[in-house]
């Protein structure tokens, strides 16, 4: 199997599967196939998947968008993924207590200046770290663990090697010593908050999660969740936007979705047996409900009866109590 780096987009001309491995990737990823057993695709960017999703995870802190079926996966739009959510925690951590170390540095050198002794800087931050930093070793290991997967899936394998360098003094005490000044520790911190903003500013502001239809799945979006065809059995969607359902015979069956504005679905409930539940911040609009719980903002109702071109928001609820 190739892969092809075009611009910032990561390219996979057929399935992801045990023969392509996990893809982690710092811009888009395009898969012309299918995403197969318990893959996952993680994208500081957006993902396309032209074929379907089987009981795999997606996540991007740009958009999601599936061609075909959804079944048993986990799809989150807006957010970070594992890997880099641990980079960006444990980056954070390190800029955090380096920062002290610098202060505490300088202190030290002017100290052991005004006394007329020669201490290499890079001995001053070893005993710190010994005496009061020990959590960086361990800071440390994770970030290059990190690191190590993140190369090892991304096309772009140089974009980290030089945080590894220096990550990588702070396991080898000799080096640390020999090789640490003041101007190659600012250095260090200058490349780690480049790395950790290049995370931080990563997720976009408008994202959606755009499928055909779902099955046993988990959708969440920081944005907008369309459902473009069929509609969704038994999956839990989550929305901070609108959760918005196409086609006039789409589907909505024991499933449970929370939209932070308006949820537009079209036939809602029935034949599974299992409840639906509709959970909006201003709206929901029905074209038939046979049974399930509506919600919108703290007012609820429970629909027993079918009901059809139906409308609730927090004035028809007023209007019911």
């Amino acid at each position: 199997m190739k892969y092809f780096d075009i611009n910032t987009s990561f390219i996979v001309p057929g399935n992801v599967d045990l023969e392509t491995g996990n893809i982690v990737f710092s811009g888009d990823v395009i898969v012309y196939g299918d995403v197969m057993d318990n893959m996952i695709i993680e994208s500081l960017g957006n993902i396309y998947v032209a074929g379907s999703v089987f009981n795999s995870t997606l996540t991007a802190t740009g958009s999601i968008a599936v061609q075909g079926n959804v079944i048993g996966s986990n799809l989150y739009s807006g957010y970070f993924g594992v890997l880099y959510n641990r980079f960006y925690n444990s980056s954070k951590q390190l800029i955090d207590i380096l920062g002290k170390m610098v202060e505490s540095a300088k202190l030290l050198m002017n100290e052991i200046s005004k006394k007329n002794m020669q201490v290499r800087y890079g001995q001053v931050l070893l005993l710190m770290i010994e005496n009061k930093y020990q959590q960086v070793w361990g800071i440390v290991k994770e970030i290059l663990s990190v690191i190590a997967s993140l190369q090892s899936h991304n096309s772009n394998k140089d974009d980290l090697q030089q945080l590894k360098h220096y990550l990588e003094l702070f396991l080898q005490p000799t080096n640390l010593v020999q090789g640490i000044t003041a101007p190659k520790l600012e250095d260090f911190m200058r490349i780690l908050r480049e790395a950790f903003m290049k995370v931080a500013l990563s997720q976009e502001t408008h994202v959606q999660i755009r499928i055909s239809q779902g099955q046993n799945s988990t959708l969440k979006s920081n944005g907008d969740i369309l459902i473009k065809k069929e509609g969704i059995i038994q999956c839990d969607l989550y929305s901070a936007g609108n959760i918005i359902f196409y086609l006039d015979n789409s589907v909505c069956r024991g499933c449970k979705l929370e939209a932070g504005d308006t949820i537009s679905a079209m036939y809602v409930g029935g034949i599974t047996g299992v409840g639906t539940r509709l959970k909006a911040g201003q709206k929901v609009t029905v074209k038939k409900m046979f049974e399930g719980r509506i919600m919108v903002d703290r007012y609820s109702i429970d629909i027993f009866e079918p009901v059809e071109d139906k409308t609730f928001d927090r004035n028809s609820f007023r209007q019911l109590a």
